[in-house]
């Protein structure tokens, strides 16, 4: 029985020790990849392109919804300028996530800003375009990304709200808020592909809701008191929630209300125009990141036109022939807008690889 006992307990000892042993290996291994991963970071960090990533600036994300937006728009004309403002908006969409994995710190320092924070509603809102692209070949995986974007839109309403709405003051409210509260509109309006229109039809409303207040606010701000330069560029913004708001509707609705169909594309299409009227000192002033502005809110107003034209159809509603002829034309728009503030990031971003290390730090 003592053999017993003094075996047993010998057996505990070796197992304590082997555990240890174990777990000290383990956490040996643990620190190394540990440090090699800081270590592969700080490699990263110190090369040209790591300090390029560095400076990419968050509003990117307002070209990237662009360049996604415009290639699906023209997927009826050409499949070749499809794939390729889808791969560009894809490339940059990508880029603006590596650098939140390598400059994580710096990246929520941007977000600081109400207007980064707020544009940055667009990078979930690229999310769906490029959802649209995959859907065809991966529904189940699009589908994925779909309820990702939404959940994603969720979170960041909260965060920005309890950040800046407790401390309200109306020099911080900016077009962009229209993106952040409005945005997600775009997920009723490819609702459709996935047969989700009435999940839809809440996301809808729910958007409707939350940006309503806040885009008679933002105008006026912008009105009343001065708007420093680098921002002006989002005046551009004001053409974008109504045409989101009648895209969502007509393709959510079971049965759309003529009466605020028309409603919606008389105030769209009227913001839309006045925009246009603000292009020439927009398009004088030097570069900003806020170029990103320049894309979405040219390229949803022929999207929305285009619906509303095949809902008028399908009711039998007669419309002048010369809307199609307005169609086309801000389909024309919409390419020059996206592809010339496409140039003037791409002239942007060639200048900040070439600053190299000299502005980067790690």
């Amino acid at each position: 029985m003592l053999n017993l006992v003094s075996d047993c307990g010998k057996c505990y000892t070796a197992s304590v020790l082997a555990y240890r042993i174990f777990a000290h290996n383990i956490a040996k291994h643990t620190q190394r990849k540990s440090e090699r991963d800081v270590s592969g970071y700080m490699t990263v960090r110190q090369t040209q392109w790591g300090c390029f990533l560095k400076q990419l600036p968050v509003p990117i994300c307002g070209l990237t919804l662009g360049l996604g937006a415009l290639g699906n728009m023209l997927f009826a004309y050409s499949g070749f300028l499809y794939w390729l403002y889808g791969f560009l908006a894809a490339v940059l969409w990508g880029m603006l996530i590596v650098k939140f994995i390598i400059y994580r710190q710096e990246f929520l320092e941007e977000l600081k800003n109400p207007v980064a924070f707020s544009v940055f509603e667009a990078f979930f809102m690229t999310m769906l375009q490029l959802v649209l692209y995959i859907e065809p070949y991966f529904h189940q995986l699009a589908y994925g990304l779909w309820l990702l974007a939404n959940v994603g839109h969720i979170v960041l309403v909260i965060c920005f709200s309890w950040r800046f709405l407790r401390q309200f003051h109306l020099n911080t409210v900016y077009t962009t808020w229209n993106v952040l509260y409005g945005g997600n509109m775009l997920a009723a309006v490819i609702s459709p592909v996935f047969d989700a229109q009435l999940a839809g039809q809440w996301i809808f409303w729910i958007g409707a809701v939350l940006f309503l207040p806040w885009y008679p606010i933002s105008a006026w701000r912008y009105w009343k008191v001065p708007v420093p330069e680098p921002v002006l560029p989002t005046l551009c913004i004001l053409a974008a929630p109504f045409n989101l708001m009648l895209a969502g509707y007509l393709s959510v609705m079971q049965q759309p209300q003529l009466w605020l169909v028309l409603l919606l594309a008389v105030i769209a299409q009227s913001m839309y125009m006045f925009v246009l009227t603000q292009l020439p000192r927009i398009l004088k002033l030097p570069f900003y990141p806020s170029y990103g502005a320049l894309t979405f809110p040219f390229v949803i107003p022929a999207v929305a036109m285009k619906k509303l034209l095949l809902f008028l159809t399908a009711e039998g509603v007669a419309f002048p022939s010369m809307l199609s002829t307005v169609v086309l034309i801000e389909e024309v728009i919409a390419v020059v807008m996206v592809t010339y503030a496409l140039i003037r990031y791409l002239l942007y971003l060639g200048q900040i690889y070439q600053r190299g290390k000299s502005g980067c730090s790690a």
